[in-house]
């Protein structure tokens, strides 16, 4: 409870345009914003340019924020967010790539899509272990033991029930442990 009055007392400070708070949150939340990050992109200077956009977002529009809760929960959504909309960028990018091969039929272009894809799969790539988890699976195992987060805060994250939650966290590890053995 005291959490979370915290964070509301210092979302305010920060819409008041207080630079010390900025800073405190941009230290505070930094390294676990980068892990979360990793569970949607292997690409760290992706997630870095992601998280910097976001807190120059935050310091820009400070005075217009809408009110929140739970400050790391806000910026995982937002990293998410954009970290989503980027993917979807290299996708449009792809078919772009691929619409101009379609149209000039060359083999130079055909190799290019071909890098492109192949650069795209790799970018994609989880560890041996964790590839065994569909993306919902890893996102929550992920915030409940890296991120030490609570099952109702990864429902809010995720925006499931708690019980939903806990059910796939424990679907999840039976599946690691299974896998362990």
């Amino acid at each position: 409870m005291s959490a979370e009055r915290s964070d509301k007392e210092l979302w305010e400070r920060l819409k008041m345009g207080d630079e010390m708070v900025f800073k405190y949150i941009y230290q505070s939340h930094l390294q676990s914003l980068f892990r979360y990050g990793r569970q949607f992109s292997t690409d760290e200077e992706l997630i870095k340019d992601c998280i910097q956009d976001l807190f120059l977002r935050l310091h820009q529009h400070s005075h217009s924020l809408r009110q929140v809760d739970n400050i790391k929960i806000y910026l995982f959504i937002s990293l998410k967010n954009a970290l989503l909309n980027q993917e979807k960028r290299k996708i449009n990018y792809a078919r772009h790539v691929d619409n101009l091969y379609k149209a000039s039929e060359t083999s130079v272009e055909e190799n290019t899509l071909e890098r492109a894809e192949e650069a795209l799969a790799s970018s994609q790539r989880f560890d041996r272990l964790t590839a065994l988890l569909t993306a919902r699976q890893r996102e929550i195992v992920h915030c409940r033991f890296v991120e030490g987060m609570s099952i109702p805060d990864i429902g809010i994250l995720m925006d499931m029930n708690p019980q939903s939650v806990s059910n796939v966290l424990y679907r999840s590890l039976s599946r690691l442990k299974m896998e362990l053995k």
